[in-house]
């Protein structure tokens, strides 16, 4: 028995230990990935360049309301055009570029709003517009934000694309890539759930190269690995949650026994 609180005692420290060990793992892990996360804005806005007839001729709009800009666009085009979206897109991406991210994204909301409303729900021009309001969002360091559009990002890439389209591999490896980038900002609870995400991800991403992928493919090893690191991980978690309701009991003088009943 003895033994047994010794090692409960221990075990925040040796969990620590552990994941530290775990974020140096991974993070080592999934350089590539975290590397094309980054490069999630640039991406988006290469593809933002805007056409002549989708720009204002509007001077330092980054000093002007977001209200004001839209009233202006809604004014050019009318309120449903189906080119308003990509304008306000294109203006919200260049107060991005001003650094003015609060009103970037209420242009940004807006185009996306807009885009579900002319096209649907579930449709692929709405993914540049995402990443970018994700993009803003991290600026301003709103984390649960930025988990929700991730979440909605995942079901979107679903919903679009077919297990076969690289694409749907491209938009997983971004949420995971955020899932395990989310590691280092949270605890407990949120951090399991990051964990978990990943872990299933991962699972997701790995049932998929099987069927679309060469089995000497590199990327099999990687998938492997991060599965064995994440599994391993909130098994530690799990074990740790255990010995923390052992401690309280303890501490508290409940009957074990009686618990169990």
């Amino acid at each position: 028995m003895m033994f047994i609180e010794q090692k409960t005692q221990q075990f925040p420290e040796l969990f620590m230990k552990a994941s530290r060990c775990f974020a140096l793992a991974l993070s080592l892990l999934l350089t590539p990935i975290l590397c094309l996360g980054q490069q999630l804005a640039a991406t988006t806005l290469t593809a933002s360049a805007p056409s002549n007839d989708l720009v204002l001729e509007l001077s330092q709009p980054h000093l002007q309301s977001p209200e004001k800009l839209l009233a202006s666009f809604i004014q050019k085009f009318g309120a449903y055009n189906v080119k308003l979206p990509e304008a306000l897109r294109v203006t919200g991406r260049q107060l991005q570029e001003a650094d003015n991210h609060q009103s970037a994204l209420v242009l940004l909301a807006k185009s996306w709003q807009l885009s579900r409303i002319n096209e649907g729900f579930y449709s692929a021009s709405q993914i540049p517009t995402l990443e970018l309001i994700i993009y803003s969002e991290m600026e301003l360091g709103n984390w649960q934000a930025v988990d929700d559009h991730y979440s909605y990002l995942e079901l979107l890439h679903r919903r679009v694309f077919d297990k076969k389209d690289p694409r749907l591999e491209l938009g997983l490896q971004k949420v995971s890539a955020w899932h395990v980038n989310a590691l280092s900002l949270t605890s407990g609870k949120d951090r399991v759930h990051h964990l978990r995400e990943a872990y299933h991800l991962f699972k997701d991403r790995l049932a998929m190269a099987e069927q679309n992928l060469d089995h000497s493919d590199p990327k099999f090893g990687y998938l492997h690995e991060s599965i064995r690191i994440t599994e391993q991980q909130l098994r530690l978690n799990s074990q740790m949650s255990k010995a923390i309701v052992l401690q309280q009991q303890r501490a508290g003088g409940g009957s074990l026994l009686a618990d169990s009943f």
